[in-house]
């Protein structure tokens, strides 16, 4: 999205912020999953 107002040029600076943050914040998402996951690993509990 960050990509496409940059493209379009100035008029679409609101584009080029939302897509800056959208991404940001799949990043931050992305990352935090993984943390977990690490730390917890699989959600369901393992059968003996």
């Amino acid at each position: 999205m960050a990509l496409l107002g940059v493209g379009l040029g100035e008029d679409y600076l609101g584009l080029v912020a939302a897509g800056l943050v959208i991404a940001a914040f799949g990043l931050v998402l992305a990352v935090v999953g993984a943390i977990g996951f690490a730390l917890h690993g699989p959600v369901r509990p393992r059968r003996e």
